[in-house]
């Protein structure tokens, strides 16, 4: 039997930010070679919806690593997005800043590949979990309304045996 290309499932996308051209390619070619998808522009995150974003920490302009992952987590489309970031600082600088994971430089293709394969799996995860709670949303909603009518009529039987 043969597959159409529109029936194939479409290869994970990973966003790289990375200004310096040498060290972009060379995570691109790594990660198109492990069979990703791979984008390197900073605005295409709400067009795209990756899977995973890397993102360099020093970053040069206004916007450094931990401000584009801010960014990015404060959009409702891209919020649920894991980013890995890399650095040549010491990786406890930026515990706690939102980042699922932070490699320091220099990274051997063998962590990077890992790196993406366990945000993609927390990607997944959260998307199923946040579907999942959707999901539930109008049973809870349904509960709710029971719950309130409940009481509101043991409320107007408490005031009813008040007024006599």
């Amino acid at each position: 039997m043969m597959i159409s290309p529109s029936s194939r499932p479409l290869p994970p996308i990973i966003l790289v930010v990375e200004d310096d051209p040498d060290t972009r390619e060379l995570y691109e070619t790594v990660l198109s070679l492990e069979g990703f998808w791979v984008a390197d522009a900073l605005d295409k995150a709400a067009d795209l919806q990756p899977d995973v974003v890397i993102t360099d920490i020093g970053l040069p302009g206004g916007c450094d690593g931990v401000a584009f992952a801010d960014r990015l987590h404060a959009q409702v489309r891209t919020a649920q997005i894991p980013v890995v970031a890399i650095t040549g600082r010491p990786v406890r600088d930026f515990e706690g800043a939102g980042f699922v994971q932070v490699l320091q430089k220099p990274i051997l293709p063998e962590a990077l590949i890992a790196s993406v394969r366990n945000a993609i799996d927390a990607s997944h995860e959260l998307r199923e979990r946040s579907q999942r709670a959707r999901d539930r949303v109008p049973a809870l909603m349904e509960k709710s309304d029971r719950l309130l009518k409940k009481a509101r009529k043991l409320a107007e039987r408490k005031i009813g045996r008040h007024a006599r």
